[in-house]
């Protein structure tokens, strides 16, 4: 029984409608959960690598939310008094 418990896990893993690279970026968020939950329980510091670690994915986090910011700006347009529609000047 507990065979066939794993093959079926197994199975709807690989059913997972995400591309990799949003299975990667859900991974990433996953541990470093399990980073915080540790900490939180063990009221102990972070190590110089999780402290690296940490930076790594702060910084990619900021920089997918400056893109997203970024790509709502260049697709946003101002509409004057005429119905004519401007892009926002960058400045």
């Amino acid at each position: 029984m507990l065979r066939e418990i794993r093959k079926k896990m197994v199975i709807l893993r690989n059913r997972s409608p995400f591309r990799q690279d949003v299975k990667d970026h859900l991974e990433a968020l996953e541990h470093r959960e399990w980073i915080h939950m540790f900490l939180r329980l063990s009221g102990s510091r972070l190590t110089e690598e999780e402290i690296a670690e940490r930076d790594v994915l702060r910084r990619e986090y900021v920089n997918a939310v400056l893109g997203n910011v970024r790509s709502q700006l260049d697709n946003t347009y101002v509409v004057d008094e005429k119905g004519n529609k401007k892009p926002l000047k960058k400045g």
